[in-house]
């Protein structure tokens, strides 16, 4: 986890420097994200625009952002996306 944290530590300390705790996480299966936690339990998983986020930052494709509704009754949706 530290690699991938390495990797990403610019947009992390930015996340965390506007408010937003964010960290490196593997979501399964090898598969990377950024996870936000938000006040209301929520999470926010930012990804590659396509895929899961790359472990390697020089792939790194883009941005996808989307919100897992936590303990709520609601399902999982893609928030934003930026890329090809």
């Amino acid at each position: 986890m530290q690699f991938g944290h390495d990797r990403y530590v610019d947009v992390i300390d930015a996340l965390n420097d506007a408010g937003l705790p964010a960290t490196f996480t593997q979501t399964g299966g090898m598969n990377a994200a950024l996870e936000v936690t938000l006040e209301t339990g929520q999470y926010l998983l930012i990804t590659d625009a396509g895929d899961s986020l790359s472990w390697n930052r020089e792939q790194q494709n883009g941005w996808g952002v989307g919100v897992d509704p936590g303990s709520a009754d609601l399902s999982p949706c893609l928030v934003a996306a930026d890329g090809p």
